[in-house]
């Protein structure tokens, strides 16, 4: 959750390449029953060789941005557009009017509907020379070129300027808002505060003056600035008697209430729901996490091992991020020391129970769950109350799996050879398995196993579960991988190719990943790389397609897509 100093540019490498989801279109449905649209997120643009921005604003439309950018990014809401040119000029469009913002930016940091947050650099001297240009980044811990110093600021749209959140110590937001938690060290100076979502002027939650053996990290903090976490660590070799070493606090309302105090360091995860009244508090290699209740207060919960903190799950789906949360159970992968696992709930008052043992994995969606065995049986069951109903093995041999977006379905895959495999669909309310395909590409990871996973899966069901996409014939394309991009109709029972020689879905515009059925957008191979001197990598240059459901069409050429 902390965000570590100009680490983004490497995962953005990492992404462009290992991005297997799409670019979905907002507006009509596409249906008349009980189909909802999915939930957005802030949309990223893809940037050919001339700098020009493709992004996606009206549904099944590409847009074309043209200018010579290093990022652009749509806000959920798409009203605005936050453009970072390759100059470091930084502006906000909104119909079709570019608001000058600021210049010298490095990177966006968060992007908001209400705020954008940013990394500036900061030249004290004038006449010194400056090397410094986005698209010149190194990926080391700071950017290339001479300068003084470098600062985050937030700007709300609308606003005369921007905000200085002041130097980098450590910052988060909150999941909704622009609400910013900060820690600024100052020389010997210490202090953490908060920023709310449109305002100006920040607030001080605790100043430690001049005090230097304290470690102070924001852990999270509410859409609206009522709630925030945060933890305090001395430094001091010898820690006064009586005194704890670390220390976690909660605030709520104002008020400061002490969580934990630890006689060690512990590095703490928490999440805090959008209503502000109800967080997990969770600590690294430790069997007890803790819940927090606006009207409770805190709640140890005993577990029969240790959680990853992205394995904790409403009976909605994963909570990794609080949005739409409500108090209730809560149900958790334990990990064993033998890479298997147990699914255990979690009730609103603490108690635990374990549901299943010796799993590899599971997931959560809408009520439903599916769980993959150690002998690789898929289980699918309902949920009901912290409890399991209605289960039922729905295969053997199952390699990866993925549930559909309301949980009343699930694809998977068996009988991998090669690189290929089997891609079955069975729905939760019907007997048996049908067919998808039988030479689906099956993801291998660098150790030659398969990864249990739905995300390597290389299927995905659409947003209203009706359409399956998936791969065959895959090839070779650079160090990446191509092939025919297939949709399966879980109505008809048959597949429609899309297009042949497909590198990569892009970058889902939604939350949850999910894909409509007519508007998909995605990258096709070419042969053609070139070597980047910036990065030890190389480049594939690619063609940026949109299918409508019926027929693709070429939106861009000379996509650059790095590639390992």
């Amino acid at each position: 959750m902390i965000k570590k100093s100009f680490e983004i540019f490497k995962r953005m490498i990492c992404l462009v390449i290992t991005a297997l989801l799409l670019i979905s279109a907002s507006g009509c449905k596409t249906d008349k029953d009980d189909y909802e649209e999915p939930q957005k997120k802030p949309s990223g643009a893809y940037i050919d060789t001339d700098g020009n921005a493709y992004l996606e604003i009206s549904a099944g439309t590409l847009s074309k941005i043209p200018g010579r950018f290093g990022s652009v990014t749509a806000t959920v809401d798409r009203e605005h557009i936050i453009l970072l040119g390759k100059d470091g000029s930084l502006s906000v469009r909104s119909e079709d009017a570019d608001k000058p913002v600021d210049e010298n930016v490095y990177r966006i940091s968060e992007v908001r509907d209400d705020s954008v947050i940013y990394v500036k650099v900061i030249f004290h001297e004038k006449g010194k020379e400056r090397y410094f240009l986005p698209e010149e980044s190194t990926g080391d811990e700071y950017p290339p070129g001479l300068y003084d110093e470098y600062s985050f600021f937030r700007y709300s749209y609308g606003d005369d300027g921007p905000v200085s959140l002041g130097p980098y110590e450590y910052f988060v937001t909150a999941s909704d808002t622009g609400s910013v938690l900060d820690v600024v060290r100052d020389h010997s100076s210490l202090s953490l505060f908060c920023l709310d979502a449109g305002e100006k002027n920040v607030r001080t939650v605790c100043d430690y003056g001049s005090v230097t053996g304290f470690e102070v990290i924001p852990i999270c903090i509410s859409g609206d600035g009522s709630f925030m976490c945060f933890s305090e660590c001395r430094l001091d070799e010898e820690v006064p008697q009586g005194e704890a070493r670390y220390k976690v606090y909660i605030v709520s309302n104002g008020e400061k209430k002490t969580v934990l105090e630890l006689d060690e360091k512990r590095i703490t995860d928490a999440g805090i729901n959008d209503d502000g009244d109800f967080a997990v508090i969770r600590l690294r290699s430790q069997d007890t996490m803790y819940l927090w209740d606006k009207e409770d207060g805190i709640i140890p919960v005993h577990l029969p091992g240790r959680p990853n903190f992205n394995h904790i799950f409403s009976d909605k789906g994963n909570i990794d991020v609080f949005t739409d949360y409500h108090k209730g159970c809560l149900y958790a992968r334990i990990k064993k020391d033998n890479d298997l696992g147990m699914m255990c709930s979690v009730s609103p008052d603490g108690k635990s129970e374990i549901l299943a043992d010796d799993i590899r994995s599971f997931d959560i969606r809408n009520g439903h769950t599916a769980y993959l065995t150690k002998e690789r049986h898929l289980f699918i069951a309902g949920l009901d109350d912290g409890r399991l109903s209605d289960t039922v093995k729905a295969a053997e041999g199952v390699l990866g799996y993925m549930l559909s977006p309301k949980g009343d379905s699930v694809i998977y895959l068996t009988d991998a050879d090669g690189e290929t495999g089997k891609l079955w669909y069975r729905s939760f309310d019907q007997d048996g398995s049908t067919l998808i395909s039988d030479s689906c590409y099956a993801y291998r990871n660098n150790y030659g196993l398969f990864d249990d996973s739905y995300s390597e899966l290389r299927a995905y069901f659409t947003s209203d579960g009706k359409g399956v996409l998936y791969f065959t014939d895959s090839k070779k394309c650079g160090y990446s991988y191509s092939g025919t991009l297939c949709i399966w109709d879980t109505v008809k029972k048959e597949s429609t190719a899309i297009d042949t020689d497909v590198s990569t879905f892009l970058e889902t515009g939604y939350k949850d990943g999910s894909i409509k059925r007519d508007s998909i957008s995605y990258l096709k191979c070419s042969d053609s790389y070139e070597e980047d001197k910036y990065v030890s990598s190389e480049k594939m240059l690619c063609s940026l397609m949109h299918w409508n459901g019926k027929k693709s069409e070429t939106a861009a050429d000379k996509i650059a897509v790095f590639v390992w």
